[in-house]
């Protein structure tokens, strides 16, 4: 506007005067708000390509983008259709990966005719392979595995942060029993409960606070009794320690899986995932951390043989029915 506003009063409108400043504070407060204003009120839909190329490697690009304000199968398979129309996608080979709604894959088995997936396939006119989203695969194979387990931590560790969160004297009464067994006050973390993969660094901070926190909630009345009681249980801590490292195993397969140049088939088969739970399986494996706690529980008297038994059995069930989850 600086080189523009000029040419525009000679030729069009003598009045004219919009230079640098006005411009600015035009695009600034005016036109940028609108068009993010726009942006969020619309639902959009992107379509990206993934494809390798000779001399670059693996490529992504985004194809395509609109607005579909109501994402039913008929209308995004319509819009897929005619985004995959523009690259000859039929002649090509292809996998459709998406969210796991019902509308894109009705539901593991891929069944009926009313989705995304089916669409496409009757479109192209050729099999489909459907990947659905890892990360989704992967958090819903924990909370199945999670589920067969006797005990239901992940919902002791969700009151404890409840109980810290709303109550600023709780926490102060926290930091001075911190200060007496000469331990690092650190803040209680919470975690999303629609994604079991979050547990891990909350339950990462209540390991490194275990010994306040016990002393906390076994001197204070007005608490959830049943904290009160998790913690009075010998074996609280070693469950807290196998969800720990498993949590952690499951979030380092999200993470390579989302990798940038991954191969769509290590996606889809996890195969070192699979290879790592069906290794557990055959060795009756426990993290090392959990081993050494049951030993020293059962030698001090904490713990009976039999008791060791039936954890190393529930250990064992969650990877069986995480294995089978990914298998299916």
């Amino acid at each position: 506007m600086d080189c523009t506003f000029k040419l525009i009063k000679f030729s069009l409108e003598q009045k004219f005067s919009c230079a640098r400043t006005k411009a600015e504070a035009t695009v600034t407060n005016v036109l940028a708000p609108h068009a993010i204003s726009e942006v969020k009120s619309k639902n959009l839909f992107p379509v990206l390509l993934r494809y390798f190329d000779a001399t670059q490697g693996v490529q992504v690009k985004l194809w395509k983008l609109n607005s579909l304000p109501h994402e039913n199968s008929d209308l995004t398979s319509t819009f897929l259709t005619e985004s995959l129309d523009m690259i000859n996608a039929n002649e090509k080979n292809s996998c459709p990966v998406c969210w796991q709604y019902n509308c894109d894959f009705r539901g593991v088995n891929k069944k009926g005719g009313n989705n995304v997936f089916t669409k496409l396939k009757n479109y192209l006119g050729h099999e489909l392979l459907g990947v659905g989203c890892t990360a989704h695969t992967v958090h819903n194979t924990t909370q199945a595995a999670s589920d067969v387990l006797p005990v239901d931590d992940e919902i002791i560790v969700f009151k404890i942060y409840g109980h810290f969160h709303i109550y600023i004297v709780y926490v102060e009464n926290l930091k001075d029993v911190c200060e007496s067994v000469e331990k690092e006050y650190q803040k209680i973390m919470g975690y999303s409960k629609t994604r079991w993969l979050a547990l891990r660094p909350a339950v990462e901070r209540i390991l490194q606070m275990f010994e306040p926190l016990k002393l906390y909630f076994q001197s204070q009345e007005n608490c959830p009794n049943v904290i009160k009681i998790h913690f009075g249980n010998p074996l609280f801590e070693a469950r807290l320690w196998f969800i720990h490292s498993q949590a952690s195993t499951f979030h380092d397969s999200v993470k390579l899986t989302e990798n940038e140049n991954v191969s769509i088939f290590y996606v889809i088969e996890l195969s070192k995932l699979k290879l790592s739970l069906k290794s557990r399986i055959d060795d009756n494996f426990l993290p090392l951390s959990v081993k050494s706690m049951l030993l020293k529980l059962e030698e001090e008297g904490y713990i009976i043989k039999e008791e060791v038994s039936d954890f190393r059995t529930s250990t064992k069930l969650f990877y069986q029915t995480a294995l089978e989850y990914l298998e299916k």
